[in-house]
């Protein structure tokens, strides 16, 4: 829905969050990495629980289970997976305005075990978030920052190995945001051996509400139907360039078509139908135009996506 001036206002976003509406706009609703995803999530308050299978096209299965509890201002989430990856979050909001977050990360593959840890802090108010952790085994800091004037912004993310005392990833932001829509400028840079300018992202989204009504044009109170997002990338040492264009549209009340293209000739095509009220449907597909043929088409993916979700 398009956020009312006062909210938009109200929050600033954390560094991670600058395009996340982009993002999942081409990301999301697109389930043609595997063949088919069944995915549970059951709320029962204060208990989340959440699993996933997904059956890959190689022919092996990823499963995960989660589970969320929350008492008073702790929120503890437990998270296995059937690759070996176990995670265990444990977070404190004591306001608004602060969070502390303790991660513990082990991954097993061909019987090895890594484990990582994770300790974090964030701290928000009106126009500006801040947020600092840090990493063992490999120590390092991370810092993250966003400061906003009006509709407009900065950030910074950075990761600091203190083994080498220096940053190996860098990345600055800037942004203009108004209601239902932001342009957002990042340079992500991640040379580990020497400071250089890496890749350019310049992504933008808008959400469209209905647009006519008696035959006149309108959009006040109303929630969007449609929403689009353009993403470039520039990556300066080798001077590539890759765009991609995409969005959603609200054919109904329980039907949503997505659709995206890229400058390597992808096209992603999506249908989520809302089949009853706690079960979604999703259908995706890849087609790689390149390889398209009078004769025949090859070079495309296709799968499927089961949600099933329940309120208690």
């Amino acid at each position: 829905m398009s956020m009312p001036v006062a909210n938009l206002m109200a929050r600033v976003e954390g560094y991670g969050g600058l395009s996340k509406n982009q993002e999942d706009l081409l990301r999301l609703g697109y389930c043609f990495k595997s063949l088919a995803t069944v995915t549970l999530f059951t709320n029962a308050n204060p208990l989340t629980f959440k699993a996933r299978a997904a059956q890959k096209a190689e022919g092996n299965v990823l499963a995960s289970t989660s589970l969320k509890m929350v008492k008073d201002k702790f929120t503890f989430t437990p998270k296995r997976r059937t690759d070996g990856m176990v995670q265990y979050t444990l977070q404190y909001a004591p306001n608004a305005k602060v969070t502390a977050k303790a991660e513990a990360k082990t991954t097993e593959k061909a019987g090895a075990k890594s484990t990582e840890i994770t300790v974090s802090t964030e701290y928000r108010k009106y126009n500006y978030a801040v947020k600092v952790a840090g990493v063992h085994p490999n120590p390092a800091l991370k810092l993250t920052g966003t400061w906003r004037k009006n509709s407009h912004g900065l950030g910074f993310d950075g990761k600091f190995l203190l083994s080498t005392s220096r940053f190996v990833n860098y990345n600055f932001a800037t942004w203009y945001e108004s209601v239902g829509q932001s342009i957002v400028l990042k340079h992500n840079g991640s040379d580990a051996n020497k400071y250089a300018l890496g890749e350019l992202v310049l992504s933008y989204y808008r959400a469209v509400a209905s647009t006519v009504k008696d035959g006149a044009p309108t959009v006040k109170d109303q929630a969007p139907t449609t929403h689009i997002a353009g993403l470039a990338k520039f990556h300066i040492p080798s001077k590539s360039t890759y765009l991609e264009f995409g969005g959603d549209y609200k054919w109904s009340d329980s039907t949503t078509l997505r659709g995206k293209v890229n400058s390597a000739g992808l096209v992603g095509l999506g249908l989520t139908r809302k089949i009853l009220a706690s079960l979604n449907l999703t259908l995706g597909a890849q087609f790689d135009t390149t390889k398209l043929r009078t004769d025949s088409i090859s070079g495309y993916k296709f799968g499927f996506k089961l949600d099933f979700n329940s309120v208690f």
